[in-house]
């Protein structure tokens, strides 16, 4: 039964208990996050709905340990869209 446990990968904390996620899944992450930005919180809210289950967007729940990381990101590409906004 061993093998059907997951593998949970090397967690290292970044600053204020910002846990950095690995590689591929923060590339989903930051792609995800700049998308939310861009289109709003409807369109998260159907991300979490369209993928409920798919344990590669378990970071949209509150409780995923990478849940800050995703909304540092989300965060900072809001400031880049405002200030885009704000110089064009």
């Amino acid at each position: 039964m061993l093998g059907l446990l997951p593998i949970l990968p090397l967690l290292a904390p970044l600053d204020d208990g910002i846990i950095d996620p690995p590689e591929n899944l923060r590339t989903i992450i930051d792609k995800a996050s700049e998308f939310v930005a861009k289109h709003g919180p409807e369109f998260e809210r159907r991300l979490i709905v369209s993928n409920a289950g798919n344990p590669m967007l378990n970071f949209l729940n509150s409780l995923d340990p990478h849940h800050a990381y995703y909304q540092h990101k989300l965060a900072e590409f809001r400031v880049l869209k405002f200030n885009l906004q704000l110089n064009n």
